[in-house]
């Protein structure tokens, strides 16, 4: 079993575009949110779950990613103790292969994910206009197994490096084939959604 865990705080125009390929990839998706936000009716339009946070602004924190991703952690382990888990943001385009990649894959103590390309704009995507990310392992997709009960730390500022602690809870990190899709530019909505909507 494959649990998705997609982060969405007034994404909702992103996750339109993204979540069916996260969809695709995993048997359970949760997304992870804000009450009252409009990513929550995309997320039952898509047939997903959602899981609602209240502490995104906790202790004077603009955007408390960390928190939140640590709460959903718990859940899903308690709820599916042996699956793998793919934190993913709502900005990311995923490749279909992924699925396979992930379910054939046999270290379970490993940490996975995809290289990445970022499009900066709506037109740099319509006309395939990437550039190269040069981060891999990072908060845009994580995938490892439930029973690491690896968590990200109760709390962070903003969105920044909170996903490297993160990943430097792993020994060994290995990347699956084929490269997701970042929508958008790197950094400018670590403390919350600062981005002009998309619209293709």
């Amino acid at each position: 079993m494959i649990v998705g865990i997609v982060t969405s705080v007034n994404y909702d125009d992103l996750l339109r575009l993204t979540l069916p390929s996260t969809c695709n990839i995993c048997d359970v998706v949760y997304v992870l949110t804000a009450e009252g936000d409009a990513s929550i009716q995309v997320a039952r339009d898509n047939g997903t779950k959602v899981m609602e946070y209240n502490g995104w602004q906790e202790q004077n924190a603009s955007f408390n990613k960390s928190g939140a991703l640590a709460t959903a952690q718990h859940y899903v382990y308690e709820h599916h103790p042996a699956a793998w888990v793919m934190i993913a943001d709502a900005d990311m385009i995923l490749p279909p292969t992924l699925r396979q990649s992930i379910l054939d894959a046999k270290d379970h103590s490993a940490l996975y994910s995809v290289a990445r390309v970022d499009y900066k704009d709506p037109q740099a995507y319509r006309e395939g206009k990437a550039s190269y990310y040069a981060f891999p392992f990072s908060g845009y997709c994580q995938i490892y197994r439930s029973e690491t009960k690896a968590t990200y730390p109760a709390w962070s500022k903003d969105a920044g490096f909170c996903d490297c602690f993160f990943r430097d809870k792993f020994a060994t990190w290995i990347r699956h084939p084929g490269v997701a899709g970042h929508l958008g530019t790197d950094h400018v909505n670590w403390q919350g959604r600062k981005s002009e909507r998309w619209a293709l």
